[in-house]
């Protein structure tokens, strides 16, 4: 990825213009980021998706004096985009030349993604389209977190606890992270699993997409769109190594959009997993206090799969909950104090280095200012653990 200046324009420039007259598919992508109203405060998430629309390009341009404007002119219409700082070409075709795949991005100061819009010659792949292609990953013994230096907050520890009615069955017990993204199971729950894992319970983690369609592409950025799913992939295996997880099933759902596909189908496909590995304790996200429309989505069907199981063979169900009203929920049923597993859990979040950039930053700003309280604040937010049983009868804490 080369931001668009000099040279590297004038390259831009040209590779666009040897589209003209060539069918293409179309990726124009907007976002906010899903947690617009969540972090900053804005009225609402604000964004646009259209993926694999064919067209025939009669003219192509790129003008402005930067950030740029890119204009499309079809056989049937227009297509516009405009604030693009960065371009790439890469193989996206069946025969991997470079000229298969054209992308700008419109990246902001922090470094996330604005706007994307690709030009490729083959349509892209649509993950989890017909809930097809389910893929197991068994990975190594998790390393010791002494090999994962912390990233920030040193390996200082808090009492390890887990105080309420303890989720796990006997000793050797299944359990099931069931999370959409690649790093919603280390923030949500990686100091959970990972002593899990430490006493002696088999751990293995759902993970429905590839999270390809993030706003942080690191920092500074590293990935692009069409780098982010392998990144993010490789970054999952990581993490989950250093937490102790045994297992790993991708669902290859499309991200974004885990609220539009066929919900039978993937609550059969989810209570297919479940009876697979007959886990004693499932955790994912409480339905409806979870922020992300992908998050609430995982957790209806979720519960929706474990409704159909016979009362005697049901797990329990645990979910992490943070949207505004959580407290509805009354106090949680389960809370984790990272402890002990405060170094894994580091090690997990550095692993999901396109994602947890920013935030290392942040804590590195605050120890620069020697601010005491808000590091303990900061760092306060990751400690603890917090989960609500699920009644999956009724969706609601029981």
């Amino acid at each position: 990825m080369e931001r668009l200046e000099g040279a590297a324009l004038e390259r831009a420039r040209a590779a666009l213009r040897r589209w003209e007259g060539r069918t293409a598919y179309v990726h124009l992508e907007t976002t906010q980021g899903a947690y617009a109203r969540h972090h900053r405060g804005e009225a609402h998430p604000v964004g646009g998706l259209v993926q694999n629309a064919r067209v025939v390009i009669e003219r192509a341009s790129l003008f402005g004096p930067g950030p740029y404007r890119l204009g499309l002119v079809t056989v049937d219409g227009y297509a516009l985009v405009e604030g693009l700082t960065h371009w790439e070409e890469a193989g996206g075709g069946p025969n991997g030349r470079p000229e298969d795949a054209l992308a700008f991005y419109a990246l902001l100061a922090d470094g996330k993604l604005a706007a994307a819009f690709i030009l490729s010659t083959a349509p892209r792949a649509l993950a989890g389209r017909a809930l097809v292609g389910t893929e197991v990953l068994d990975l190594a013994a998790a390393a010791e977190a002494s090999e994962h230096p912390a990233p920030f907050g040193g390996t200082a520890s808090v009492p390890d606890a887990g105080s309420g009615s303890p989720p796990l069955g006997p000793p050797g017990a299944t359990v099931l992270s069931i999370f959409p993204h690649p790093d919603d199971e280390t923030f949500a729950a990686g100091a959970t699993l990972a002593r899990w894992a430490a006493s002696g319970a088999r751990v293995v983690a759902v993970t429905l997409t590839l999270g390809e369609l993030g706003r942080s592409l690191g920092d500074p950025p590293f990935a692009t769109r069409l780098t982010l799913s392998d990144v993010r992939r490789q970054e999952l295996a990581a993490a989950l190594r250093a937490l102790g997880v045994e297992r790993i099933v991708l669902m290859h759902l499309h991200d974004k959009t885990v609220e539009f596909v066929d919900r039978e189908a993937l609550v059969r496909r989810l209570l297919e997993t479940i009876e697979t590995y007959r886990p004693q304790t499932i955790v994912t996200y409480y339905p409806g206090y979870a922020v992300h429309p992908d998050h609430d989505a995982t957790g209806e069907a979720v519960v929706a799969a474990v409704a159909r199981l016979p009362r005697d063979r049901r797990p329990a169900v645990y979910g992490a909950a943070f949207a505004p009203g959580w407290e509805r929920l009354g106090p949680p049923d389960y809370v984790v104090e990272a402890g002990a597993f405060w170094p894994k859990k580091l090690a997990a979040l550095r692993a999901h280095a396109s994602q947890t950039g920013a935030l290392f930053r942040e804590y590195e700003a605050l120890l620069a200012a020697g601010d005491q309280a808000a590091e303990a604040a900061f760092l306060a937010r990751f400690r603890e653990e917090r989960f609500w049983r699920v009644d999956v009868e009724t969706g609601r804490d029981p």
